[in-house]
């Protein structure tokens, strides 16, 4: 069936656009589970007739522009994770498109992430790609050249070395993040015992900023799912161990597998099924969520054991769970954790979930968050902190947002429209004894101050300086 398939591509291709395909580094005998990198190199004889898609990734996780295809076939080992009809996929990336010519364009891919190769033996593959397209709008795909390769036995002290020098680069923050990416592939194509728990460990690593998806895909991947969800079961009451959002989904679905049954593919061509199978998913739905809430208390309760930045992780994923899951944990560890995580986590929870964060214990992290100087160019954190701050205490918070507004932080002043929706909180009328400063602000700032003190002025000012007011933008008028 693959050869007649090829057969008919290649029928259909043009002679002077080709995809030539070898091994980056020219080996062509690898171990089970090493990473095998491709290179494929597109080109084109005649200019002005082709053009090349660049895309490099997919938000769904799996670039599918190009097919491998292998002989004799592997093991794709996320089929089950790609075919779940339980899951939902965002699709889609940055790409662009460019003129293909003589020079060749290059693309390198592991060939580990479409196929998993869990036995030795002589492999071929062959590349289908629709990365090239007619400018005439014509159809045309592209079949590369033929590669052998063998596929060797790995021995156990080679696997325990291979997993030992991923690991140290992983552990070391001063590693530069194309080393991590090679050591992140590394563990989640190896696919042996060790490696499982070493993924394991990886995904539950407090402080890492890595992506946590090919230690995920590693988990979803691996032949000996019990030895995964052993690991996984054994990190979730380890001290260390951060149950961040990503391992928490990971053991919800995992959990939900073992106890649900398997929903059948859709029947796209019975439309008296169709409303069955939508009650069948319906159903499935209720129980993984109800998965996820048995998961996310267990969290909650697993607080207490945590150490460190483990724990506050591991806070930070239950407040992000729900608001009836944030409520289970005391005020005093919420406020506690608060300042172990980073900036982007804080403004993440100020901004968006405020409410699970809106406890007494909360007023001194906010007021530090308030007495920092340096923030990123762009960030809201000193906004939300101020808004939290005023629901959390109102007292305090009243104080530092009249500070705010006789003399503002440099932060105020990359985001005063959201500033001023800050400042414009306060539940007094007007506030009479700040109309002169007001004033003199108006009459001396430039953008972007005299924005936020306009829309302070419009907020607070009293009808007794409307006419200063009016002249000073009068005076701007004519100036």
């Amino acid at each position: 069936m693959i050869a007649m398939f090829l057969a008919m591509v290649l029928r259909g291709q043009d002679q002077d656009v080709s995809l030539v395909i070898r091994f980056a580094g020219g080996a062509n005998h690898f171990k089970v589970g090493e990473v095998i990198p491709v290179e494929l190199s597109y080109s084109a004889s005649t200019p002005g007739k082709y053009s090349f898609n660049t895309a490099s990734y997919d938000r769904g996780g799996r670039l599918g522009i190009e097919q491998f295809v292998v002989e004799p076939p592997g093991r794709d080992p996320l089929d089950s994770y790609y075919r779940d009809p339980m899951q939902a996929f965002m699709q889609g990336g940055l790409s662009s498109m460019l003129p293909l010519d003589a020079k060749p364009q290059l693309i390198k891919r592991d060939l580990n992430e479409w196929v998993a190769f869990d036995r030795p033996g002589r492999y071929t593959l062959r590349v289908i790609s629709g990365r090239v397209g007619r400018v005439d709008g014509k159809p045309n795909r592209l079949t590369s050249n033929t590669l052998e390769f063998d596929i060797e036995t790995a021995d156990a002290a080679w696997q325990q070395q291979t997993v030992a020098r991923a690991a140290a680069v992983l552990d070391d923050p001063a590693r530069a993040q194309s080393e991590r990416t090679a050591a992140q592939e590394t563990l989640r194509y190896l696919d042996c015992p060790e490696s499982v728990r070493e993924l394991a460990r990886q995904l539950t690593m407090a402080g890492h900023e890595d992506n946590k998806w090919n230690f995920e895909a590693g988990l979803l991947g691996a032949r000996d799912q019990d030895l995964v969800f052993k690991e996984l079961e054994d990190r979730f009451f380890a001290p260390d161990a951060a149950l961040g959002q990503s391992y928490l989904w990971l053991v919800a679905r995992m959990e939900f597998a073992r106890v649900s049954g398997k929903l059948p593919a859709y029947p796209k061509n019975d439309l008296a099924k169709q409303k069955d199978w939508q009650e069948a998913q319906e159903k499935l739905f209720a129980l993984l969520k109800a998965r996820q809430d048995a998961v996310y208390e267990r969290a909650a309760d697993a607080v207490a054991l945590k150490q460190g930045a483990a724990k506050a992780s591991t806070v930070a994923a239950v407040l992000r769970s729900s608001l009836e899951q944030a409520r289970k944990l005391p005020g005093e560890e919420i406020a506690d954790m608060f300042p172990l995580l980073d900036r982007a986590q804080q403004e993440l929870i100020l901004g968006t979930l405020f409410d699970r964060v809106n406890v007494p214990a909360m007023a001194g992290p906010l007021a530090a968050i308030l007495d920092q100087q340096d923030f990123p160019g762009g960030s809201l954190l000193r906004v939300y902190a101020l808004e939290v701050l005023l629901q959390v205490n109102p007292q305090i918070g009243r104080e530092r947002m009249l500070a705010e507004m006789r003399a503002p932080h440099a932060d105020s002043l990359n985001n005063p429209g959201f500033m001023i929706r800050c400042l414009s909180r306060l539940p007094d009328a007007a506030l009479p004894e700040l109309n002169q400063l007001f004033l003199k602000r108006l009459e001396e700032a430039d953008y972007p101050l005299l924005d936020l003190y306009a829309g302070l002025t419009g907020r607070y000012a009293t009808d007794a300086v409307l006419p200063q007011v009016k002249k000073v933008y009068q005076d701007r008028v004519n100036s």
